[in-house]
């Protein structure tokens, strides 16, 4: 799991477990290097909109990092990168929008993501 401190003046320190995953993604999508210092956190001076896309990178790899919940008597809505990582049994797959996600009181993470219903096994 990775947390991001705010310290101000548009510094943000980032830190967790998966801290080299973050630097490359934010490397890759943002543009840039990101390096991961002698006390295993990122930090950086990025502008407000470079923040929101890391706060979304971070929330995208929390997400990802999440345990698969234990099996359900009946189906249930998980990301389809985490069912096939686990092995689920899985439907087809689709991308949640914003009402799915109020309707259904999924994670906001899930917005955008590719998702599917995941079946108990023998069903």
């Amino acid at each position: 799991m990775l947390e991001i401190n705010y310290l101000g003046n548009r510094q943000i320190e980032i830190r967790g477990a998966e801290v080299e995953s973050a630097a490359e993604r934010i490397a890759t999508e943002i543009g840039g290097a990101a390096f991961v210092g002698d006390s295993g956190t990122i930090r950086g001076r990025w502008s407000k909109n470079d923040t929101q896309q890391i706060e979304r990178i971070i929330g995208q790899i929390n997400a990802a990092s999440t345990p698969a919940p234990a099996p359900r008597g009946e189906r249930y809505i998980e990301r389809l990168e985490v069912a096939e990582r686990n092995g689920l049994n899985h439907g087809r797959s689709w991308v949640c929008n914003g009402w799915q996600v109020d309707q259904h009181s999924l994670p906001p993470e899930f917005e955008g993501e590719l998702v599917c219903y995941v079946y108990p096994e023998g069903k």
